[in-house]
This record gives structure tokens, C-alpha cells and sequence, in this order.
């Protein structure tokens, strides 16, 4: 498949006009049980909640081998090792919903969590509250032992904070 084809392949799941939540979990191996634990809450939840029928569960199987063969410590990113992404993402039309639809999708990560680690992937990261932008704990998740040598860099590199986006390092 062409790349540019490849790459528009999710845009219909981000077009303009509804809600969107995303969440993640990272397993280490696949399990079966949860999978189809996982679908029978799919099915359920979007039979109970036809405004979120939009919303499905991503598995990402990726072989990760070549991105493990990197040692941890030679990149700011630790999550060096064979990893699965899954990304549940969520889509409904109302603010009644929210809380319905963002239980559920922490229900289903909750699913796959039991079967992997706990590092976060930066990217499904809720940086907007404080609760995260400030959190040292929830950041050495993202970083794991590479945190403070972040830190030092960020202190000796940029020690005001310039660049701010995303899991913010401060010094």
C-alpha cells in the first residue's frame, strides 16, 4: 500500500463535529482472554450506547525488535523492549455522555493493563491538568530511568523552561 494511502487511513476518525477521547495501554504479550474481554465490552458498550459507535479499540502489532535492539539509556525515550500498543479511542456526539464514555474506555485499559507494564507512552499522555503537567511520579513513568538525566540536561540546557509541550521536564 502507498504511503499517502497508508497514512489517511484514520482520518475519518478524526474528522471535525463530535467528541474524541484516546487512552492507551502497552502489553507485553497478547492475551487472548483479555482480547475477548475486551470485545464483549466493546460490544456491549456500543449496544447500550449507539452515539458511540464510533469508538473502537486499536491493537498496534508492530514488531518492535529492531526499536529494542537500542539500549535503553542511548535515548530520552526508556521504552526500549517488545511492547504491543492498544489505543481505545472514543467518539459520541454529547456532553452526556462524557462520563459514560471515558468510564468505559478506563474500564477496557484497565483490561489490558492487568497484562503489561506500567510506562506510559508520551504521546497518550493528559498533559493539560495539573494533576500531570506537575506530577514527578506519573513523569518518571514516561521517562523511567532516564528522568534524571533529563533533568540535568533540562537544567543545564534549558533551565527557564522554553520548550514546554507535552510531559514538560523541570529542572
Amino acid at each position: 500500500m502507498p504511503y499517502p494511502k497508508l497514512n489517511m487511513l484514520l482520518d475519518e476518525s478524526t474528522d471535525f463535529g463530535d467528541r474524541k477521547a484516546v487512552l492507551n495501554a502497552q502489553i507485553d504479550y497478547v492475551n487472548i482472554s483479555s482480547v475477548r474481554e475486551a470485545y464483549e465490552s466493546f460490544v456491549n458498550f456500543t449496544n447500550e450506547n449507539p452515539e458511540a459507535a464510533q469508538t473502537h479499540i486499536e491493537i498496534d502489532l508492530i514488531d518492535s525488535k529492531k526499536i529494542a535492539s537500542i539500549p535503553s539509556d542511548s535515548t530520552a525515550f526508556h521504552p526500549r523492549k517488545q511492547f504491543y500498543n492498544i489505543a481505545i479511542i472514543q467518539r459520541w456526539n454529547t456532553k452526556h455522555y462524557d462520563k459514560i464514555v471515558y468510564n468505559w474506555g478506563k474500564n477496557v485499559q484497565s483490561i489490558f493493563n492487568k497484562d503489561g507494564d506500567k510506562s506510559l507512552y508520551v504521546n497518550f499522555m493528559d498533559t493539560t491538568t495539573e494533576h500531570v503537567y506537575k506530577n514527578e511520579e506519573i513523569l518518571k513513568n514516561v521517562w523511567a530511568k532516564n528522568y534524571e538525566k533529563l533533568k540535568e540536561l533540562k537544567r543545564k540546557y534549558d533551565p527557564n523552561v522554553l520548550f514546554r509541550k507535552g510531559a514538560v521536564i523541570f529542572p
